[in-house]
């Protein structure tokens, strides 16, 4: 053990005297020699032979924990190679932001009111005062602003007002479709345009134009709606006039023709026939009531000659009263004869036989009173059917003319009605066309510029903070990248 510990020790002189100072190259030590006093062959002052970056031990060990001491004395370790890289990485980021062209933003404001529509109020309705109508009006009014129409009708408010400046039409179309932006502001009616370009006057110039414009646009569209709504309004007044004009037509006809008074004379005429016609009826009926009742009668006395009362007094004829009496008189002798004489004395059948041709007599008048009544009820009943079935016919006629008289009288009230309604119609449609045509319609969005844009003092690209920050943090990175490497 000793002889191998002290040819180890040989060894390691003899590896150290070939690496000795004279030998290394300047500023430079030999592989795993000790450097700036590291102990144990350490580097960078790093304890027990741990390289950059490489934890040694303690706290900084491999499982240690990053810690504010720890990197001081890094950075104290290796300001050269940190400064230097900062440094190239700030110069990048200077050529970077000087290569980089600058852009300038200047802002407008103007203002956006949203009424209800005055001139044409069955169409109407579409925006109102609030939030959600004025975004979709908003919304609708910015794809209109972004039309060709509009960009280029910009670009010539800008060249009329700056005749000096020789930018080329593709150079400004190019900075309105791709550098503008119009933005409503949330709860507020106030709606931003800004506008990006490389020269500060020209975009607030743009600006500023691009408000003009979508100014007079947006005039131009109130007058169009207001040419439209007097069209429309102008119109409507000529139909709805020629409608009346046939209504009050229609109606004169209908007072002119006394189609009602007609038709109610009419129905009076009618009715009195239906009343002669009932009346007779009604006469009619009566007699075959008596007939029916003397007809009843006469068949129980034929049968039963002794209850003649059943007769109603009233309907007696002077024939079988005179036989019922005779009939009558002749029973009153005979019961006064029984009272002295006996059945079979001849006078008492002398009268007996009397009395029988005198029941006889009164059977037979009331047999041809019977056929008479039955004959005069058949007469009765045949007058009564064509009365009963004319009378019909009669109310029938009488119910057709109340369904004239009717109709003619809807007819006329609902002239009359449509008449009223065809005056106030027109009446509101002569007020609203008065109105159309003396001011614009207020159906859409008004705009008014609220601040012009001024040109930019700044530019708001590149950004120098973000740039030589991004620098920094570049650096940074590849001084790092160097130690792994």
């Amino acid at each position: 053990m000793a002889e191998e510990d002290n040819s180890q020790q040989k060894g390691r002189s003899l590896y150290y005297q070939r690496f000795s100072k004279d030998s290394l190259p300047a500023g430079g030590a030999a592989y795993g020699a000790p450097a700036y006093g590291a102990p144990y062959g350490g580097a960078y002052g790093a304890p027990y032979g741990a390289g950059y970056g490489a934890p040694g031990g303690g706290d900084e060990g491999n499982g240690g924990t990053m810690s504010v001491g720890r990197i001081l004395r890094v950075c104290s370790s290796h300001w050269m190679t940190i400064f230097v890289f900062l440094v190239l990485g700030l110069l990048c980021a200077f050529i970077v932001f000087q290569l980089l062209p600058q852009k300038f933003e200047s802002v407008a404001y103007y203002e956006m009111t949203v009424q209800g529509r005055s001139l044409v109020g069955e169409e109407g309705d579409i925006y109102s005062g609030s939030d959600n109508s004025l975004e979709s009006v908003f919304n609708t009014r910015y794809t209109q602003f972004q039309t060709t129409e509009v960009q280029d009708r910009v670009i010539e408010r800008y060249r009329s007002k700056n005749p000096d400046k020789g930018i080329s039409t593709a150079t400004l179309r190019d900075i309105l479709a791709n550098e503008s932006e119009m933005k409503l502001l949330p709860r507020s009616r106030l709606v931003t345009v800004t506008v990006v370009a490389s020269d500060p006057k020209l975009a607030a110039d743009l600006a500023n134009a691009y408000v003009e414009v979508c100014e007079e646009f947006m005039s131009e569209q109130n007058k169009l709606l207001a040419d439209n709504a007097v069209v429309f309004l102008t119109t409507t007044l000529a139909e709805e006039e020629r409608r009346l004009a046939e209504i009050e037509e229609d109606l004169l006809e209908e007072r002119k023709s006394q189609r009602i008074e007609s038709l109610t004379r009419e129905r009076e005429l009618v009715q009195s026939r239906l009343s002669a016609l009932d009346s007779q009826s009604i006469d009619l009926e009566r007699q075959i009531a008596i007939a029916k009742d003397l007809i009843n009668g006469l068949a129980i006395v034929k049968e039963t000659p002794d209850r003649f009362t059943v007769i109603p007094e009233e309907y007696r004829s002077g024939e079988i009263v005179s036989a019922y009496e005779r009939w009558q008189t002749a029973l009153n002798e005979r019961k006064t004869l029984l009272i002295r004489l006996t059945e079979k004395h001849p006078d008492v059948i002398l009268k007996d036989r009397e009395v029988q041709v005198f029941r006889e007599q009164f059977v037979e008048v009331a047999q041809r009173a019977y056929d008479t009544g039955i004959t005069q009820l058949k007469f009765l009943e045949s007058q009564r059917q064509p009365i009963v079935e004319e009378a019909a016919k009669v109310r029938a006629e009488i119910i057709k003319l109340d369904g004239d008289i009717l109709a003619a009288q809807m007819r006329v009230q609902q002239l009359e009605r449509q008449r009223e309604i065809g005056i106030g119609k027109t009446l509101e449609l002569r007020e609203r066309q008065r109105v159309a045509s003396l001011k614009a319609d207020e159906n859409a969005a008004a705009i008014r510029s609220v601040r012009d844009a001024l040109p930019a003092e700044k530019p708001a690209s590149p950004n120098p903070y973000i740039i030589f920050t991004a620098g920094v943090l570049i650096g940074l990175l590849l001084d790092h990248m160097e130690d792994k490497l």
